[in-house]
């Protein structure tokens, strides 16, 4: 996924980056080691409530993650309402609900959703089924929501959603989605030497 993120970063000139997480705020230190080290530099939001006190963990029990989410992004639109936005998410949790519901919220705000669909994890059968996402992007054009397991699924869109792109840019997106291992290697020894 950092690889994506990498391309997305330099295919949309640097955008302003949203980490939107239901963990606890206490995680802050290890969350932005975490994605300094591999993502974009970013806001990093993260719950008020702290799993270190009693009320913290029963905010956290009680508050589901959807409406956590939602009231986060309610928050960001206030704050960029004219911005355009690319939602990425996992089916682990209520992502695709979240990002879905905002959609329909906010016409013309959010321009892609990405849903990766973990395979890794136990007890993801059920929430990876096809129907969820049919279900949970009912009335969201199909041509702007996305479920995939690997990132280079996504080549197309991600092409479609920024629109032309300068040929340096174009060559890193193919040896990335393609996974030409030698033309990423010569990708990053250009990198160096340049």
């Amino acid at each position: 996924m950092p690889d994506f993120y990498a391309i997305l970063q330099e295919q949309l000139q640097k955008p302003a980056w949203f980490y939107l997480s239901a963990s606890p705020y206490n995680l802050y230190q290890f969350l932005h080691k975490f994605i300094t080290k591999y993502y974009p530099p970013g806001t990093i939001i993260l719950r008020d409530a702290s799993w270190m006190t009693l009320g913290g963990l029963f905010n956290t029990l009680t508050q589901g993650t959807k409406e956590y989410k939602s009231s986060r992004i309610d928050k960001i639109h206030e704050w960029l309402p004219r911005r355009k936005f690319i939602c990425i998410g996992d089916s682990t949790q209520m992502d695709p609900e979240t990002y879905a519901a905002a959609y329909k919220k906010y016409p013309g705000w959010i321009s892609a959703i990405y849903i990766r669909k973990v395979t890794d994890a136990p007890f993801m059968e059920k929430k990876n089924e096809p129907e969820r996402f049919e279900k949970a992007f009912e009335g969201v054009p199909s041509g702007v929501w996305k479920v995939f397991v690997l990132p280079d699924e996504l080549k197309d869109h991600v092409t479609h959603i920024v629109g032309e792109a300068h040929l340096g840019v174009l060559g890193q997106l193919s040896a990335f989605f393609c996974g030409h291992e030698r033309e990423k290697q010569q990708l990053e020894k250009d990198k160096v030497n340049a």
